[in-house]
């Protein structure tokens, strides 16, 4: 008999123990609450009056059945009792604690490559705070204004097409356990990004022949008329044919005058051999060189004497 009533105490002891490890084991219940704001706490059990405790303090006219508790980082501690009309109080409830969001302050800053090879805007993005509570993490969406479709979760967001152009936003949402809270937006930023300009291709005319040997050789011979043509296409949209402004060169270098889309030599003579190019340029400098038309004067032969014999 007494064993078996020393057996049972001694279960019922092992049980306490687990019990109180257990409950040691389990963590408060957490909340968020954004930076700024509060959040309604509410007793379950009602009475007809209560308290309320911030970390173990008595709030001083917190007597309601609901308490608006502002958050703290790392973390504030909430408990409430609550009081029948005998005046007799009910054990603290367990510890709500209560988590502020740093709130997060979303800037753009922008880098512009202008060059034509690589013509493109990089947008990166800031905001993040620096001490964030456990748990608590924050995600950067970018948007075009009047696109609800997020183009980048990155920091930076790297723009190459002139179809980007527009206004952008970045967005800084805190997450906590899945959940987000009080997101955040940046001012727009406005991207332009020009279009490069077409590359021209040149066309020959050679005019001026003497007889129908010259024609048919196609050759340019001395004192014929040489005629280059410059024309755009492209499909490209990020290639423009519209706007563009032409200069010529002969040997890379500019020939005064020459900003017309055409360029006509005449009588030609060996001082007009070389290479010729032109330039195509946007009226926001972006400009390319056309590959090359060659010119090789021929010389003629000096005019011929006749001889004869009486």
């Amino acid at each position: 008999m007494n064993f078996k009533t020393n057996l049972l105490k001694c279960m019922i002891m092992v049980g306490l123990c687990l019990t109180t490890l257990f409950s040691k084991a389990q963590a408060p219940n957490t909340t968020l609450v954004c930076d700024g704001l509060t959040k309604l706490l509410t007793s379950e059990v009602t009475g007809t009056k209560y308290e309320w405790y911030r970390n173990g303090v008595l709030i001083p006219g917190a007597t309601g059945k609901t308490y608006n508790a502002p958050g703290a980082n790392p973390g504030a501690e909430y408990t409430v009792v609550a009081i029948n009309e005998h005046g007799c109080a009910s054990d603290a409830s367990d510890p709500v604690v209560v988590v502020n969001a740093p709130a997060a302050d979303p800037k753009i800053s922008m880098v512009i490559n202008s060059t034509c090879i690589k013509n493109e805007v990089v947008l990166t993005g800031s905001g993040i705070p620096a001490a964030i509570p456990t748990d608590l993490t924050y995600i950067m969406e970018w948007r075009k204004v009047g696109s609800p479709t997020v183009v980048s979760t990155s920091n930076t967001l790297t723009l190459k097409n002139v179809a980007d152009k527009g206004d952008y936003t970045l967005t800084i949402t805190p997450v906590w356990r899945s959940k987000n809270y009080c997101p955040v937006t940046s001012i727009p930023t406005t991207v332009t990004i020009h279009p490069f300009a077409a590359k021209a291709t040149i066309s020959t005319v050679i005019s001026g022949y003497q007889n129908e040997d010259e024609k048919r050789a196609g050759i340019v011979c001395e004192f014929n008329t040489v005629t280059f043509n410059a024309s755009v296409s492209s499909t490209d949209p990020n290639i423009t044919t519209s706007g563009l402004t032409y200069q010529w060169y002969k040997e890379g270098i500019a020939i005064s005058g020459q900003t017309a889309t055409t360029l006509t030599l005449t009588n030609v003579k060996s001082a007009d051999n070389g290479i010729y190019t032109v330039r195509t340029k946007t009226a926001t400098s972006c400009e390319v060189i056309s590959e090359a038309a060659v010119i090789d004067v021929k010389a003629r032969l000096g005019k011929p004497t006749i001889s004869f014999e009486d």
